[in-house]
């Protein structure tokens, strides 16, 4: 916008509100987050952990103790016991991207030679470029300080989960109300504590998610550890803050 010396302070301050308006339209303008600002094989490790965690296309979803005066339920660090789920839309370009930004960095790649680069890149290149077609990949870790054996408990219920079981409690659901079911359950066998939920990503031909939907709401059940959990997670993403390069990534 282009101002003549004549313009009276009156009418600029009227066009005070258009300009900023404007300049937050920017890419790269004050106030848009990391991911509009820089590519991400300039992305920080802290950008990584907040892509990772707390983004349009990562949740926390926390149950906390039902009756936190229970001397026998509390946690070591003195706060009451939780249960905590880190949910990803791993079919999200932007969190895979996060994902190999984070090897990357553990791997000093910054300042690796040409040679070594190309070497972690096909490492990473395939994960980075799977083609998910029709489907939606979630994917959750989770964690717990609650005592005794907790954790044990939380690794036990869901590594004897599968499909036939979870597939009439676990559902991914848009704002016109479609409840899309469960297709296929994966879950860690090793020490690693994650659960994936896979969903199709079209319903009667046509995607689940479109740019005018409000939201995208994941259902699943978590069960009680001691005085901890139970009932139904519900964990929600915003669409309108979806969109990664001009494309709603989900």
């Amino acid at each position: 916008m282009k101002f003549s010396p004549s313009v009276s302070v009156r009418n600029l301050c009227r066009a005070l509100p258009l300009l900023v308006l404007l300049l937050s339209s920017v890419p790269g303008a004050p106030g848009a987050d990391f991911w509009e600002k820089k590519e991400y094989g300039e992305w920080s490790e802290k950008d990584c952990r907040k892509m990772l965690q707390d983004s349009p296309w990562a949740e926390k979803y926390e149950t906390t103790s039902i009756d936190v005066n229970r001397a026998d339920e509390t946690a070591s660090d003195a706060a009451p016991p939780y249960v905590r789920y880190w949910v990803q839309l791993r079919s999200a370009l932007p969190v895979r991207q996060a994902i190999v930004r984070q090897t990357q960095i553990a791997n000093n790649y910054d300042k690796l030679s040409a040679e070594q680069k190309q070497a972690i890149d096909q490492q990473t290149d395939s994960f980075l470029k799977t083609d998910y077609g029709d489907y939606v990949v979630v994917y959750i870790t989770y964690e717990t300080n609650s005592p005794r054996n907790a954790l044990t408990q939380l690794v036990r219920h869901w590594q004897t989960q599968n499909t036939d079981r979870l597939k009439f409690s676990v559902f991914l659901g848009g704002s016109k109300g479609e409840k899309v079911p469960l297709e296929q359950y994966v879950v860690s066998q090793s020490a690693e504590q994650f659960i994936q939920f896979v969903f199709p990503r079209k319903v009667n031909g046509r995607e689940l998610l479109e740019p005018e939907d409000k939201n995208l709401i994941l259902e699943f059940p978590v069960p009680a550890v001691g005085s901890v959990g139970g009932g139904t997670a519900f964990v929600e993403f915003k669409t309108k803050d979806m969109t990664y390069n001009g494309k709603l990534e989900y």
